[in-house]
């Protein structure tokens, strides 16, 4: 992802490119963001929803429903740890 944003690929776009790691809600949330000018803020949103679902859900803090934490990079590393 690093690599597709500074080629110039907006960060919705790099998260569309891996999919198994973003799912379509957050890419297209964060697509609005970028569009609309406020990115900052829908980011603390998924931020504020995914702490909300896990104090619901009685989830681990680390554990973000829609990220696939198991999922590696190409350097075999996981890349949300």
């Amino acid at each position: 992802m690093v690599r597709d944003i500074e080629e110039g690929r907006q960060l919705s776009d790099a998260m569309k490119r891996h999919p198994r790691l973003f799912n379509n809600v957050f890419v297209s949330m964060i697509r609005a963001g970028e569009t609309g000018g406020f990115l900052k803020e829908i980011i603390d949103r998924i931020v504020e929803m995914q702490e909300k679902r896990q104090g619901e859900l009685g989830g681990e803090k680390d554990d973000l429903p829609g990220f696939d934490r198991s999922a590696k990079t190409a350097d075999n590393t996981t890349p949300l740890s």
